[in-house]
């Protein structure tokens, strides 16, 4: 059966948002202080929950149901218009099976973060049709916005539009030419990984996938992309759109072979041999700024050149009701 897409409504100036964790706790008070300050700025009412404050070990903002209830309150609460994430982490999925999707369905604003965030991103999209939003973290990303990046969630949230392109900061690469249309999909490439052989699986045909990674060594980039092509996952997306990363250097071990390390455009290039939809490559969105923001379940187009490097990729419909 064919998800209805619902598009959540737009940010006015003075609205209310909630900041929530669905991972890692506070990792540092001061900048998730600026980090709402900036959303103040931006003509926002920041609430947020005793929860947030919470921690269970060094990596969880305390216990599953802890994270669940002040993501459930905020979805709740009618006067909060969109739910901005804390921070990544690695504990994102104890949550996925006790999110209530009906009451998100029930209840559609904009949901928004990015890293392990992608865990619940895309499932919230499949789920229940609902458009989410990639971009950056409270914590670590909102005290130091760069104009692009400000620009690009502005005019995301804040600005129905019933089309238009996702502008160029730095320079995109073209990996394999070609053009294709297709529903946004991704984030960042472990946790897309992890959600293999879930019932929380991307739905992968005519899919654009967007894909960043950190802290990754070249061999780690080579086996997930392995294992997605040996999944399937790969064989029925419409085209790649590849961000920019954070690749760790290789293991000390294989330093001492003194063997030529495979460059990230030479792994990518061996995996996806035989597949002929369109690859590009740095684009704006990763654990660096600048940021784009970038609508997972929105209809898209990428268009890559290969005689003019001419990279284009337009949303082809409004995001924001």
């Amino acid at each position: 059966m064919k998800t209805k897409i619902i598009k959540p409504p737009h940010l006015r100036n003075g609205d209310t948002v909630a900041v929530v964790t669905v991972s890692y706790p506070i990792l540092n008070k001061n900048l998730f202080e600026r980090g709402v300050k900036t959303l103040e700025r931006l003509g926002l009412r920041v609430v947020y929950y005793k929860e947030i404050f919470k921690s269970y070990g060094q990596h969880m903002a305390g216990m599953p149901r802890d994270r669940i209830i002040q993501f459930h309150k905020a979805i709740a609460n009618k006067k909060v218009k969109a739910v901005f994430n804390l921070v990544g982490g690695y504990a994102a999925n104890q949550i996925l099976d006790v999110l209530d999707f009906s009451l998100i369905r029930r209840n559609p604003k904009i949901i928004y973060g990015f890293s392990d965030v992608t865990t619940i991103l895309n499932p919230i999209f499949e789920k229940t049709g609902l458009i989410t939003f990639h971009g950056p973290n409270i914590e670590e990303w909102f005290y130091r916005l760069d104009r692009y990046s400000r620009n690009s969630l502005v005019t995301t949230l804040f600005e129905p539009r019933p089309t238009y392109e996702i502008p160029r900061s730095t320079r995109w690469k073209v990996f394999k030419p070609g053009r294709a249309r297709g529903r946004l999909a991704g984030g960042n490439l472990t946790i897309v990984r992890n959600l293999v052989g879930t019932d929380f699986n991307l739905r992968w045909k005519n899919r654009l996938f967007f894909w960043e990674e950190i802290g990754e060594d070249i061999e780690g980039i080579d086996n997930i992309l392995t294992h997605l092509k040996l999944a399937g996952a790969l064989d029925d997306i419409a085209g790649m759109i590849i961000g920019k990363n954070i690749i760790a250097p290789p293991e000390s071990y294989l330093l001492k072979k003194r063997r030529r390390a495979l460059t990230f455009y030479e792994v990518v290039t061996n995996v996806l041999r035989g597949y002929t939809f369109p690859v590009v490559s740095d684009v704006d969105f990763g654990h660096l700024l600048p940021q784009a923001t970038i609508p997972i379940g929105a209809r898209a187009e990428l268009n890559a050149s290969s005689g003019s490097g001419r990279i284009r990729i337009k949303i082809l419909e409004s995001v924001v009701s």
